[in-house]
C-alpha cells in the first residue's frame, strides 16, 4: 500500500474559469497616463485622465493614500440637464494638506472593472503647469526656484523655461519622467544667459537626468527638456524640480543589521553640515560626506514598495527601508537601503591582490566600491568539510547600473608553501523566478558552496561594466553565510522565502512577449487570475500555501499550494453570480513550515509599467504599492469550466491520470470548449492534456502522463479554455445612451426656443434702439437731452439683448455639438453591444503535483 508521503497529490480542487481578457479580446479598463502626475499637499487640482481607446464609462479615479479624493467633472447646461453629463475622463482632485510627500498610486474604474495603476507624487513645494506654447526659446515659460512644473513632451520639439539665478546660487533640476511611468526617456540642457551651453544629461536616475549647476553670474538662463528621441504625447509626461534642497546620491555601507541603530555615511550635495569629498558622482560631480545614524527596522521582510524610486524586479527580492535625510534646508529624496543579513564589515582597502586579500569572518557582509575602474577585490574564509555556505553579492539589485561577478576559489598550500589555487565556480548572474512580464532576474551573482573539504577558500568579485565613468554610487553587498541547519539566524543564512503577486495583463495566449498593462477583474459569474512568484532563500524547498485575506462578498478563491522546489503559480478568484460592484486592495500571503515553525509572508506587489512596442521599446514593470481587483456587475460570464474533483489524485511513474473536466453553461450558451494545458513546470509531466467538450455536452476528461524519468518534487500545469462566445459589450452603456440622447433632445427644443425668444428680444431692441436713433436726429434742440436718455437706455437695451441673444446662440452649438457627441457615442456603444462572434482563450486555473517515486515492494 502507498503511504501519503508517496503519492502524487494533486491539489486542484475546484479551480473555474478565469475570465482575465486576453488580447484584443474582451474589454479590460486600462490607464495610460493621469495628468498633472502629482499635485501640491492642500491643494484641488484638475486631473486629466488618458486610457485605452475602448474604454468607456470612466466614472472613479481612485488613490492609494485616503487623503487624496476624486470626483468626476459633470455639466448639467445650466441646470438645463435634470441627470448631468459626465465630461470625459476629467477629475477634480483634493490632495489633503496632511499627506505626506512622496509617491503614490492612482487607478480608474468603470464598467470593464479597475484598471493597473499609474504613479501620482505629492510634494511640498509649489507647482504649476507647463503652459504650452514654450517650444521656442523666446517663448520660454517661467520656472522658479524651489517650485516643480508639470508638462508633456510635444512631439519633434522642445520645451524650454526660464530660470533666473542669483551669482552663486547652487541648484539642482531634476527631472522625473521614468521613475514616475512615463514614456518619456528625458534630456536636459542648460543655457546661460548669453546662449552657451553649459551642461547636458540624459541619465543619473536611471534613465532620468538631473543637472547639478551653480550659477557664476546673475540672469536669466534656459532649461530645456525633451525627448531622447524627440517622441511626444500624452503618456510623455514629466515633473521638472528646481531645488535647493539636500539630495542624497547613496548611503554607505548600503545595508544595516536589522533593529540596530548603526553610524552610516551619507553622500550626496547640499547637506547641511557635510564635507567635500574626492567621491564623485555620476556627473562628475564632487560628493559631500556626511556621518548620521539610521536605525533600521527590526523587520527584515521591510516592504518599502518605493513608488518615488521605480524598483525594478530584479530588486524585488532585496529587504530595504527607505530612508530621507533632514537638514535645515529641508528633507532630501529618498533612498533605499538594505537589510543586511549578517554583521557588516567595511571593505579594507588594498585588496586587489592575492596576496593581500581580506581575511573575513563567517557570517559577514562585507560592503565594498567597484572603485577605481578596473578594480578586482578579493576575501577569504575558513570553512569545514561539508559546510553548506551561501555566497551572493548584491549591487545591480540596489538599483545601479553594474555587472557584477564573482569567482570561488579553494587555496591551499603544498609541501613548498607556494599557494594552489582552484577555481571552483564562476558565476555572473541569478536566474530569478517570473516571466517576461515581471522577472526578477537579475546580474546579481550567488553560489550555494558545498565544502569539498577543510581549508581556505577566496571569493573575486568585480564589476564586468568597469569599462563605464567613474561613479562611486557602484558599491556592493558581498555575503558570506553558512545554511543555517536549525533556522537561528546566529548560526548562518536561514530557509525563508518572499512572495511577489503581479497582475496578469492583458497578453496574447500565443506570444508571450506581447502584453499591456493590465489589471485583475472578475465578472459575475466568473473569475481572473494573479501570478504568484516564490523566491527561496537558505535552501528552503517546501511547499507554500497561498492565502488571500479580507476577500469581499460573493469573491472566493480556489486553494493553492506552491509545491516543493516550486517558484510560480496562478492564484484563481471567482466572483458568484450576485457579486456586487467591487473594487479594492488585495492582501495575499503565504503559509509554511520551516524547521517546524509557521512561517507567514506577505507578497508584495508588482504592475506592468508598459508592455512593449515593436521595434521602439520593450516591457517593464516595477513594484507597487499595492495589487487592487474589481468585481463588475456590468457583465456576466456565459459558462463555468470546473477542473478536478475535491480529492487527492494518485499516480505513480509511468502512469497516466485523468482530470474530469465539468461546465456550468448559462443564457443558453451551446459553444464547443477546448481545454488545453498551455504550460508545465516540467516537459516530464505531460500527455495529451486536452478535452474537447462538445456544445451539447457539459462534461469531459483530461489525461495527463507522468514520465518515468519524471523527477521527484513538485509541479504546475496550467490550463486554458479555448472557445467562441457571442459577446456584447456593456448593452447597459446603450440604455444609458439612449437616455442621455432623449434628455438631450428635450433640452435642444427648450434652447431654440430659448433662442428664438432671445433673437426676437434682440431684433426688437435693435429696432427700438434704431427708432428712438432716428428720432433724436428729428427732435428740438429742448427735447434732445430727454430723447439722448431713450436712446442710451435703447442701446443698452439692444447690447443687452445682444448678449443675450450670443449667448443663446452659444447654447445652441453647444447642445448641436453635444448631440453631435452622442451620436457617436451611441454609436459606438450600440455597435459595441451589438453580439459578435469572439474567440476568447481563458485560463481555466493550475494543477500543482507532486512526483515521488513508487513505493518499494515489501519483502516477506
Amino acid at each position: 500500500m502507498m503511504t501519503a508521503n508517496r503519492t502524487l497529490a494533486l491539489a486542484a480542487a475546484l479551480l473555474l474559469l478565469s475570465c482575465a481578457p486576453t488580447f484584443a479580446q474582451l474589454p479590460q479598463t486600462r490607464l495610460y497616463a493621469v495628468y498633472p502626475p502629482g499635485a501640491q499637499a492642500g491643494k484641488t487640482i484638475d486631473l486629466q485622465v488618458t486610457s485605452a481607446a475602448d474604454d468607456d464609462d470612466i466614472r472613479q479615479v481612485i488613490f492609494s493614500h485616503p487623503g487624496i479624493t476624486a470626483q468626476p467633472k459633470t455639466d448639467d447646461m445650466g441646470g438645463l440637464l435634470k441627470t448631468p453629463r459626465f465630461i470625459d475622463n476629467q477629475f477634480t482632485v483634493k490632495v489633503e494638506g496632511n499627506v505626506p510627500p512622496g509617491g503614490d498610486e492612482v487607478c480608474i474604474a468603470g464598467g470593464c472593472g479597475i484598471s493597473n495603476a499609474r504613479a501620482f507624487v505629492v510634494s511640498d513645494l509649489p507647482e504649476v503647469n507647463d503652459p504650452k506654447g514654450n517650444n521656442d526659446p523666446e517663448k520660454a515659460a517661467p520656472i522658479a526656484v524651489d517650485s516643480i512644473v508639470n508638462g508633456v513632451a510635444d512631439s519633434r520639439a522642445l520645451d524650454y523655461y526660464k530660470l533666473p539665478l542669483k551669482k552663486g546660487q547652487r541648484v539642482l533640476i531634476d527631472c522625473r519622467a521614468e521613475r514616475i511611468d512615463s514614456r518619456m526617456n528625458a534630456v536636459l540642457t542648460l543655457t546661460s544667459p548669453q546662449g552657451r551651453q553649459l551642461a547636458r544629461q540624459r541619465a543619473g536616475n536611471g534613465h532620468d537626468p538631473m543637472i547639478d549647476f551653480t550659477a557664476d553670474a546673475d540672469g536669466d538662463y534656459l532649461v530645456a527638456v525633451q525627448d531622447l528621441i524627440y517622441a511626444g504625447g500624452e503618456q510623455y509626461f514629466y515633473r521638472l524640480t528646481v531645488r535647493t534642497r539636500p539630495y542624497v546620491d547613496y548611503v554607505f555601507p548600503p545595508a544595516g543589521l536589522p533593529g540596530t541603530k548603526s553610524k552610516f555615511t551619507v553622500f550626496g550635495r547640499n547637506l547641511p553640515g557635510g564635507k567635500k569629498t574626492d567621491m564623485v558622482a555620476f556627473d562628475g560631480t564632487p560628493l559631500e560626506a556626511l556621518e548620521v545614524e539610521i536605525t533600521v527596522p527590526a523587520d527584515a521582510r521591510a516592504a518599502d514598495n518605493a513608488i518615488d524610486l521605480m524598483v525594478t524586479p530584479a530588486e524585488a527580492g532585496m529587504d530595504a527601508f527607505l530612508y530621507q535625510f533632514k537638514g535645515s534646508n529641508g528633507a532630501s529624496n529618498p533612498v533605499r537601503i538594505g537589510v543586511a543579513r549578517a554583521p557588516v564589515t567595511i571593505e579594507s582597502e588594498p585588496n586587489d591582490d592575492p596576496a593581500k586579500a581580506t581575511k573575513v569572518p563567517m557570517p559577514c557582509e562585507v560592503a565594498g566600491r567597484f572603485t577605481p575602474r578596473g578594480d578586482r577585490d578579493y576575501f577569504e574564509f575558513e570553512a569545514k568539510k561539508g559546510q553548506v555556505i551561501w555566497i551572493e553579492l548584491f549591487s545591480h539589485r540596489l538599483g545601479l547600473p553594474v555587472d557584477p561577478a564573482m569567482v570561488v576559489q579553494h587555496v591551499k598550500k603544498d609541501d613548498k608553501s607556494q599557494e594552489q589555487v582552484r577555481d571552483i565556480a564562476a558565476v555572473d548572474e541569478t536566474a530569478g523566478v517570473g516571466d517576461s512580464r515581471f522577472s526578477t532576474a537579475t546580474d546579481d551573482p550567488s553560489y550555494r558552496l558545498v565544502v569539498p573539504e577543510d581549508g581556505t577558500y577566496r571569493v573575486v568579485v568585480r564589476d564586468l561594466y568597469q569599462t563605464g565613468p567613474t561613479d562611486t554610487r557602484r558599491v556592493y553587498r558581498l555575503a558570506i553565510q553558512p545554511e543555517s541547519p536549525d533556522g537561528k539566524i546566529e548560526h548562518g543564512f536561514v530557509p525563508d522565502f518572499r512572495l511577489i503577486m503581479a497582475p496578469t495583463g492583458v497578453g496574447d495566449p500565443k506570444n508571450k512577449n506581447v502584453y499591456d498593462t493590465g489589471s485583475t477583474v472578475l465578472r459575475r459569474g466568473g473569475s481572473d487570475e494573479l501570478t504568484i512568484m516564490a523566491e527561496r532563500r537558505g535552501g528552503f524547498e517546501g511547499d507554500i500555501e497561498i492565502v488571500v485575506e479580507n476577500l469581499p462578498q460573493g469573491v472566493s478563491v480556489d486553494p493553492l499550494i506552491i509545491p516543493e522546489k516550486g517558484d510560480m503559480a496562478r492564484l484563481v478568484l471567482r466572483a458568484d453570480e450576485k457579486a456586487p460592484w467591487w473594487a479594492g486592495e488585495l492582501k495575499v500571503v503565504g503559509k509554511a513550515k520551516i524547521n517546524g515553525k509557521d512561517v507567514v509572508r506577505q507578497a508584495r506587489a508588482s504592475q506592468i509599467v508598459w508592455g512593449p512596442v515593436q521595434n521602439k521599446s520593450a516591457g517593464w514593470s516595477r513594484l507597487g504599492a499595492s495589487v487592487c481587483a474589481s468585481v463588475t456587475d456590468a457583465e456576466e460570464v456565459p459558462y463555468t469550466v470546473t477542473l478536478g474533483e475535491a480529492k487527492v489524485y494518485e499516480s505513480e511513474k509511468n502512469k497516466k491520470f485523468k482530470i474530469p473536466v465539468k461546465v456550468s453553461r448559462r443564457d443558453n450558451f451551446k459553444g464547443a470548449i477546448k481545454i488545453n494545458l498551455i504550460a508545465s513546470s516540467d516537459a516530464q509531466l505531460a500527455g495529451k492534456g486536452v478535452a474537447d467538450i462538445a456544445g451539447d455536452k457539459n462534461e469531459g476528461e483530461i489525461e495527463i502522463e507522468v514520465k518515468g524519468n519524471a523527477k521527484p518534487g513538485g509541479y504546475t500545469l496550467q490550463f486554458n479554455a479555448d472557445t467562441q462566445i457571442d459577446y456584447a459589450r456593456n448593452p447597459k452603456a446603450v440604455q444609458e445612451a439612449d437616455a442621455m440622447a432623449k434628455q438631450l433632445e428635450e433640452v435642444k427644443k427648450t434652447v431654440e426656443a430659448e433662442a428664438k425668444k432671445a433673437d426676437e428680444a434682440f431684433k426688437a431692441a435693435d429696432k427700438a434702439a434704431k427708432d428712438a436713433a432716428e428720432e433724436l436726429k428729428k427732435a428740438a434742440a429742448e427735447q434732445k437731452e430727454e430723447l439722448q436718455k431713450r436712446v442710451d437706455e435703447a442701446n443698452k437695451a439692444r447690447a443687452e439683448a445682444e448678449a443675450a441673444n450670443k449667448e443663446a446662440a452659444e447654447q445652441v452649438k453647444k447642445i448641436a455639438d453635444m448631440i453631435k457627441q452622442m451620436d457617436a457615442q451611441k454609436k459606438k456603444v450600440t455597435d459595441a453591444a451589438k453580439p459578435k462572434k469572439t474567440n476568447v482563450s481563458m485560463p481555466i486555473g493550475t494543477v500543482v503535483a507532486k512526483v515521488i517515486e513508487p513505493p518499494k515492494e515489501e519483502k516477506n
